[in-house]
């Protein structure tokens, strides 16, 4: 990484940036590409481009999650979640709306099934019994706001933008310490 001298030629917006990665990085040495996205990111926003090979965080033997995105300001988040058959997601309530669109799979939803191909939209206040996969199910999930999951004794926890924001930290730690190896 050199700095510009004076009277050299302007820097490019792509050498502007690469500069600006480096610094933010705090290293010349060679880094794993997770260290570039992280750098990238904590620069241009969290907008930033989810590569497909982005990691999927296990929450449950039976359900990932994969973040997309979180807007802090609004308390919006985008996620893939998968499921694997036989997954029982429990009552919840979403306290704004929430769109889901399923990518592959089956859920059975209330009285339906949601198949592949199919979008929902559940407004603020749904309550929701369990919902269950009847086969591998992967689906894209965008909130609004937090979720608050519940059974016969009443709360039993949230999944809010904070949540996610954990998760995603979560993954990029357990990314940076496979890479170390």
């Amino acid at each position: 990484m050199n700095e510009v001298s004076k009277g050299a030629r302007p820097l490019t917006s792509v050498e502007l940036l690469d500069v600006a990665v480096w610094r933010e990085i705090g290293s010349e040495e060679p880094q794993p590409r997770a260290v570039f996205v992280d750098a990238l990111a904590a620069i241009v926003g969290r907008w930033l481009l989810v590569r497909s090979d982005a990691p999927w965080v296990r929450q449950t033997p039976l359900s990932s999650v994969k973040l997309l995105w979180v807007g802090r300001e609004t308390g919006t988040w985008a996620s893939l979640h998968h499921w694997k058959k036989g997954y029982v997601a429990p009552p919840h309530k979403h306290l704004a709306g929430a769109h889901a669109f399923i990518i592959s799979g089956k859920l059975q939803v209330r009285n339906g099934i949601l198949n592949a191909g199919d979008y929902v939209y559940e407004p603020s206040g749904v309550l929701h019994d369990a919902t269950t996969a009847l086969e591998d199910t992967t689906y894209l999930f965008i909130c609004n706001r937090a979720v608050l999951f519940f059974d016969e004794n009443g709360f039993t926890r949230y999944t809010n933008w904070e949540m996610m924001e954990k998760l995603r930290s979560r993954a990029a730690n357990e990314t940076r310490a496979e890479a170390a190896e």
